[in-house]
Parts: structure tokens; sequence; C-alpha cells
């Protein structure tokens, strides 16, 4: 029976449940941003289940990503690659956040409270949203070679 092998592109893509809950958390996080800008202030009581399913989303994915990333590897170099990889997630989420919080402080200073407490999280949930965006699309195009 031949072994049916897959391409380097499908080797290389992200499970199709990473992808969902990188897409969710940063859509959550968005919404959350652009309606509380919208507002000039917060909007009770769903702004904390918009913040809090947005976190553990994205808390998921970046577990998930560094599981995904280290397929490869076995025991326990596996393990420690892939708590190195979602805490690399985390922390590059928590700095974009301060940079997002920091540029959008300094476009917008006191045009509107809300955009500039919410920033740093709306620049969070679109790097998110895009790098969902950008894993389905390669998904879907290496699942495409595959079938080939």
């Amino acid at each position: 029976m031949a072994r049916r092998r897959r391409s380097v592109a499908a080797m290389n893509t992200l499970s199709r449940i990473t992808i969902l809950a990188a897409g969710l958390g940063g859509l959550l996080w968005t919404v959350k941003a652009l309606v509380i800008t919208a507002n000039d202030g917060s909007f009770d009581p769903l702004e904390s289940v918009f913040f809090i399913g947005g976190l553990l989303s994205l808390l998921a994915a970046s577990v998930l990503l560094g599981l995904g990333v280290t397929r490869r590897l076995g025991g326990f170099r596996r393990a420690g690659a892939a708590i190195a990889a979602a805490l690399a997630a985390v922390a590059a989420t928590l700095v974009l956040e301060g940079l997002g919080k920091t540029a959008v402080a300094a476009l917008a200073s006191g045009s509107n409270l809300g955009l500039e407490q919410e920033g740093g999280i709306l620049c969070c949930g679109l790097a998110w949203l895009a790098l969902a965006a950008w894993s389905a699309i390669g998904h879907r195009s290496a699942k495409d070679a595959v079938a080939a």
C-alpha cells in the first residue's frame, strides 16, 4: 500500500482549530475595541464577555500554535519547544498591545477616550485576525495541493 505524501505547504499549515481560535479571539477583541471606540467608553455588561472570551481564545490559539509548529519534534523536546512557542506568542501579543496603545494614544490624544484605552486591544485583535485569515488561505491552498 503506497504511503500518501504530504506537500511541504500542507505540513506547514496550522490546524483548523488553531485558525478558529485565533480568528475568534481576534474578532472578539476587535469588536470590543470598535464598540468602545464608537461609544467613547465602555459597553457594560458585554464588554467583559468580549474581553474574557477573546483572551481565552487567544490563549488557546497560542498553545495550539506552539503545538502546531513543533509537531515534527518528539518527547521532551516537543513539550519544551511547544511551551516556549506558546509563551513567545503570548509575549508578542503583550508587546503588540503596549505598542498599539502607545501609538494610538499618540495619534489620537484626547479626541476619544475609548480609542486611547482600547488601541492596544484593537491592534492585537487585528493581528490575530490577520494570522487566522492568512493561515486559512494557506490551509485551503495546501488542501488543494494535496488533492491534486
